[in-house]
């Protein structure tokens, strides 16, 4: 059955994405308050992905066939991922100067690319996905298992002590060998949000009675972590991400309930972003790029920091990779899947 309060929440997810993404285009006053009130609403977005990943799939077992599964995740996934990066890619090796990989021959570099994802911010997120559709033979196993969600305090507990790799930016590599293992070191410590989408889509309708009768405290309890985020904020960076991590859990919750439950409401208003999410997310840093380039061009700078600046050009750049998908689905069809993800 499809769900179509799913679909509405991809659609937003990917707006949070595309706006934590967004913040190099203002130019920020980083001691504000709303700059650390914004970047700690939207920093972690990628975990909202993972939670609806573990979700589908799990309410999906139905029709799950591994060879099936791994074919679509190719073409659907995979292919627009191999495709899209080579400009990013073309450009580091053959072109710029503080290439990440520049110690090493160029037939070298391209392959450490794709498996790093490094060549284009959010790509990092690939490699460590493929990671979960190699897996997914285990997690249909588990899924039957009787008691197998018992296992998530211990994960969750996991993703507080291993945590996502951060810290590697172009020009700066600690070793080959850490650059490789940083996708297999996300994957621990996104296995517990995905396996929690799992637990929530397994036990959805117990879920949502329980989150009827308390979403109360699980906003005030939201209110409470952002509010001690904002106030650690720089400060306490390991304390600061295990924070993140909990607020993030908590607004999942409120945020699924709440499109559940308003799902007549909502009706498709978010339909055309979901449905278009993957394709926003590889192209939006591209578009981000072009839209940077215009602000120099147009105002001999970025924006001046501010909500309303910042709306907008979040606007602009979510715009432009809706009509770019659009564009390219026009021209290709069905086929434009293979090429950008919608």
């Amino acid at each position: 059955m499809f769900l179509n309060y799913i679909n509405n929440l991809r659609g937003l997810v990917i707006i949070f994405i595309v706006g934590f993404h967004s913040f190099w285009l203002i130019s920020w006053d980083t001691e504000s308050f709303l700059y650390d009130a914004l970047s700690s609403f939207f920093k972690g977005s990628s975990a909202y992905f993972l939670f609806i990943a573990g979700f589908l799939f799990q309410h999906l077992l139905k029709n799950y066939q591994y060879q099936n599964y791994l074919k679509k995740k190719f073409q659907y996934v995979i292919l627009p991922y191999l495709l899209i990066s080579m400009p990013a890619i073309i450009k580091q090796v053959f072109f710029a100067t503080d290439s990440i990989f520049k110690d090493y021959p160029s037939y070298f570099q391209i392959p450490l690319y794709y498996l790093s994802g490094l060549h284009v911010s959010p790509f990092w997120f690939i490699p460590m996905i493929v990671l979960f559709y190699l897996c997914s033979p285990l997690f249909a196993y588990w899924d039957k298992k009787r008691g197998f969600y018992w296992v998530l305090p211990f994960l969750i507990l996991l993703s507080q002590i291993v945590l996502r790799r951060r810290g590697i930016t172009f020009g700066e590599i600690d070793s080959l060998l850490s650059v490789l293992l940083a996708p297999l070191q996300s994957f621990v410590h996104f296995l517990s949000i995905y396996i929690f989408g799992m637990f929530c889509s397994h036990h959805k309708q117990a879920l949502f009675e329980y989150l009827q009768r308390y979403i109360g405290w699980v906003v005030l309890a939201f209110f409470g972590l952002f509010g001690l985020e904002l106030f650690i904020a720089g400060n306490i960076s390991y304390l600061e991400q295990n924070v993140n991590y909990f607020k993030n859990l908590l607004f999942l919750l409120l945020i699924l309930y709440v499109f559940q439950r308003y799902d007549g409401f909502l009706g498709k208003k978010l339909a055309l972003m979901g449905e278009m999410s993957f394709g926003i997310f590889f192209l939006h840093e591209y578009v981000n790029w072009v839209v940077w380039k215009a602000e120099k061009l147009l105002f001999g700078g970025v924006m001046a920091g501010s909500l309303l600046n910042y709306l907008l050009l979040l606007a602009v750049s979510l715009g432009f990779c809706m009509l770019l998908l659009s564009l390219v689905k026009r021209l290709f069809g069905r086929n434009s899947r293979l090429l950008v993800g919608y």
